[in-house]
């Protein structure tokens, strides 16, 4: 991949990965986070300018009407480049596979996923990476 082609032009300083569950009640005014999720359980955080909430399942079926798409990649972009972002959360209901695949996506344009791909702790969607990685790329 280019990085000249890129459609993200502002990049987070940490991109953290999370259960949602754990930071929900402890949004920051200073912290910026993708939410994932499958339900509206979390959409009362919409209003807030530093949160993005992204509806679809946790599927690798592309077909699916709640699968991954590239609106939803191409939401994370707009969202990365509409603010100057410090930490950025990446969160899913466990905080392995959906948000691990968008931070992995994101990590990638300034250095290496590897750490994510070889972590015990993630299983990324590989959907959601290759969606990401496609929009992203132009």
């Amino acid at each position: 991949m280019k990085r000249i082609n890129l459609k993200i032009n502002k990049f987070p300083e940490a991109v953290l990965i999370a259960p949602t569950r754990s930071i929900v009640n402890e949004i920051e005014d200073d912290v910026y986070y993708i939410i994932c999720t499958d339900n509206d359980k979390y959409d009362y955080l919409n209003m807030r300018e530093n949160v993005l909430i992204l509806h679809f399942a946790d599927t690798e079926i592309d077909s699916r009407w709640d699968a991954f798409t590239e609106g939803h990649a191409n939401a994370v972009i707009d969202f990365l480049n509409a603010h100057d972002i410090g930490d950025l959360f990446v969160t899913c209901e466990a905080g392995e596979s959906r948000s691990a695949a968008i931070a992995a996506a994101i990590i990638s344009c300034t250095g290496s996923d590897e750490y994510i791909w070889n972590s015990p702790d993630y299983s990324p969607n590989k959907l959601v990476y290759t969606t990401m990685q496609k929009c992203i790329a132009g």
